[in-house]
């Protein structure tokens, strides 16, 4: 029971932290995009930190990940609009998360150099700074 406590408290203290990201990924896409073409980004979790936090933050971030198309994976249909997604989250992530200060361009080729080539097409075509 007290795991279960621990876990909802935890939970509950990432819903302003992903509310913050969500913020900021809506000004990049009105930015570069000119409009919300992602509205619902992140919605699942947000959502499970506040009614299923019981979960637990990794594991809530573990289902976030395996079904959510913008987290780039061999075992996913990634398609244009996926990579331009992961690229505006990795972009929005340096402004409201401490520990991932490297734009989306740097965050590409430090931990998915699989999508290099995707990645710098979608730059490209929305003007997003290397």
């Amino acid at each position: 029971m007290k795991q279960i406590l621990n876990n909802i408290k935890e939970s509950l203290q990432h819903v302003s932290y992903t509310f913050k990201h969500i913020c900021v990924l809506y000004k990049l896409q009105l930015k570069y995009i000119g409009y919300i073409k992602f509205p619902f980004h992140d919605m699942d979790k947000l959502f499970m930190y506040i009614f299923c936090g019981f979960l637990g933050v990794k594991r809530i971030s573990k289902l976030h990940r395996k079904y959510a198309s913008h987290h780039l994976s061999k075992n996913k249909n990634v398609t244009y609009s996926n990579v331009l997604e992961a690229v505006l989250d990795w972009e929005s992530a340096r402004y409201t998360k401490p520990d991932k200060p490297l734009n989306a361009w740097e965050t590409c080729l430090k931990y998915y150099p699989e999508w290099e080539s995707l990645v710098d097409i979608v730059l490209s075509a929305y003007n997003i700074p290397k």
